[in-house]
């Protein structure tokens, strides 16, 4: 028994698909179907691996896929994982963003804070000596000194 030429055999029955002018089979995310187009060759859904391993096989799908708009073969399509994905990115591109602004607020508010407190520790420290002063003079005046000018 003669040992079968699987790339001549695939190549033989692709050469009449084309000629019939037929579509390639696509998947739900716009790539070639090989196992679908296995079936409409007449293949065994085992040749499908001849698609992806033979580079002339692969490269005359690959040609005929583009030139019907459809993803070539091993090309990854996207799928609803990438769009969550893109989407969860996007999400978190937002919220960092929505976060730098608000600690650069915060920041600034906090600055403003801090130099309010400072503002009152220089009035209570300014505060704190005027009592010790009139403190002072009280002493004095209570002592028989001289009665202080207020």
């Amino acid at each position: 028994m003669a040992k079968r030429n699987v790339e001549e055999e695939i190549s033989t029955r692709m050469d009449e698909f084309i000629a019939a002018s037929k579509r390639l089979p696509a998947t739900n995310d716009g790539k070639v179907n090989v196992l679908a187009l296995c079936r409409d060759l007449g293949l065994a859904p085992s040749d499908a691996q001849h698609f992806h391993r033979k580079e002339a096989l692969k490269a005359t799908i690959n040609a005929l896929a583009e030139e019907q708009g459809i993803l070539p073969i091993g090309a990854r399509g996207r799928s609803d994982e990438d769009e969550i994905i893109e989407r969860r990115l996007s999400q978190i591109a937002t919220q960092a963003k929505d976060d730098a602004q608000a600690a650069a607020e915060q920041s600034a508010a906090a600055g403003v804070m801090l130099d309010e407190l400072r503002a009152a520790q220089d009035e209570i420290e300014r505060l704190t000596l005027q009592v010790r002063a009139l403190e002072e003079k009280l002493r004095i005046y209570e002592d028989g000194g001289i009665p202080p000018r207020i």
